[in-house]
């Protein structure tokens, strides 16, 4: 017996993406109309990068060969793949591996995404590079060097997804106060479950943003070491 239905969550990066993920591998979900299935694993970074153009052919297929095992050995009401590297990929190119590994679900597979406003988007990705010691240069030139790249265009990448995906593409806006209880996991498991009730069980949060005081002094460090 194979899941009824499959949902691939594609991120936006920074928004809540791992917060998502801990609470569906931990199971920390109940609900008692509707059973959640969630991979082995945190997320599904590999089987996202398996198809990127460079990424070999025996990956793709023993990683999505491997998914699909999963998936058709799941009992679950609905089953849940995550990882924000989907969103820079082409639909066009997911669509047709999970086509290809997965027909049972291509064709009713659910899309969902989250976007956070561009400035706390501009600044959530700046506040990360600082955090993980990858950027020494100050937000103007940040800002700057990144204007012109797509990760904020969410209009051109989102777009792509809802001409190929219709009305099974979701599109959430990361605003508190447009969020189902002011949480995202909350908001995202209110999709997954449809509406059903359900209660999460407390968990601390995941990956949050540094505030700028403890961004200024790692960011001295980093400098100095």
């Amino acid at each position: 017996m194979t899941s009824k239905s499959l949902i691939l969550h594609i991120g936006d990066p920074k928004t809540g993406s791992s917060s998502i993920q801990q609470a569906l591998f931990q199971r920390r979900v109940e609900c008692e109309t509707v059973s959640i299935d969630y991979p082995p694993k945190l997320n599904a970074i590999q089987l996202a990068n398996s198809i990127r153009r460079e990424a070999k052919t025996d990956e793709i297929e023993s990683r999505f060969r491997a998914a699909a095992d999963w998936l058709e050995a799941s009992h679950a009401d609905v089953a849940v793949l995550s990882a924000e590297q989907f969103a820079s990929i082409d639909p066009v190119e997911v669509n047709a591996v999970f086509a290809k590994y997965m027909p049972k679900h291509a064709e009713t597979m659910r899309v969902v995404a989250y976007a956070r406003p561009h400035v706390s988007r501009f600044l959530s990705a700046y506040a990360q590079r600082v955090k993980v010691g990858s950027l020494q240069t100050d937000v103007e030139t940040f800002f700057v060097e990144n204007t012109s790249k797509r990760f904020l265009n969410f209009s051109r990448r989102f777009t792509k997804w809802c001409n190929l995906y219709g009305d099974r593409f979701v599109l959430r806006p990361m605003v508190r106060e447009e969020l189902r209880d002011g949480d995202v996991v909350a908001d995202f498991v209110g999709i997954v479950v449809q509406n059903a009730p359900f209660k999460l069980l407390d968990m601390a949060a995941a990956n949050t943003t540094l505030p700028v005081e403890a961004l200024s002094g790692l960011k001295f460090l980093q400098q100095h070491l």
